[in-house]
């Protein structure tokens, strides 16, 4: 189990100093299969120059929270176990479990576009296949890679390179130009918000995922 993933995605010097291994995970997470050795193996480990990084247990409970508090409609049905170079949390869905037979599922969260998809992978056919077969369609390693090439910074384990405008509010989309290096706790405070104003907005106000008004909101 993992090892595919173990051969793909090697430990970077952005991981978390260990040891990590000793914290019993949270109840609910311990029940789905493959969990318990991913976050105990790998948990707090950083791989391939930043691209993806596994949270230790003692940082799950923060991520859930911005999770929970961006899409409401989540609450505890999500629980997030890593987040890669773009900022983006991967976690495994309770909610597929209870609606049909493919057990737990795990699922992305975007915050450069406020969106919210299913892989229909559980977490081990995530890791060591999705992940090793289909890298840069999971996460984008492709545009990470000509980021790095560009001359861009490999993120920390708190850090992340982020689009500078989300794409709902006109950012460019797969443009190196459009990236920067931030604090990964300050790009999902800052996001969080954004996407939560971007669901007042009527319909109407919006033209191929855009929203055309201006932005009307006081970050907190």
């Amino acid at each position: 189990m993992f090892e595919r993933f173990a051969e793909a995605f090697r430990p970077d010097r952005h991981s978390l100093p260990g040891p990590h291994r000793d914290r019993p995970l949270p109840d609910g997470l311990a029940d789905v299969p493959g969990a318990a050795e991913l976050v105990h193996r790998f948990g707090g480990t950083s791989f391939n120059r930043g691209l993806y990084r596994i949270l230790p247990v003692e940082n799950m409970d923060r991520w859930n929270q911005v999770a929970w508090q961006t899409w409401p409609n989540l609450d505890a049905r999500f629980w997030v176990i890593a987040i890669d170079w773009h900022g983006r949390l991967y976690g495994i869905d309770y909610s597929t479990a209870e609606r049909d037979e493919r057990g737990w599922c795990m699922s992305g969260l975007v915050p450069h576009s406020g969106k919210h998809g299913e892989f229909g992978d559980d977490l081990i056919g995530f890791h060591d296949i999705r992940l090793v077969d289909r890298m840069n369609g999971a996460i984008s390693s492709g545009y990470f890679a000509e980021w790095l090439e560009a001359g861009g910074d490999e993120p920390a384990f708190d850090q992340c390179v982020n689009q500078k405008i989300p794409y709902f509010l006109g950012g460019c989309a797969d443009e190196v130009d459009d990236l920067e290096l931030s604090d990964l706790d300050v790009y999902w405070h800052l996001s969080s918000q954004l996407i939560c104003w971007a669901r007042t907005v009527p319909k109407d106000k919006w033209e191929n995922g855009v929203i055309t008004v201006p932005v009307n909101i006081t970050i907190d």
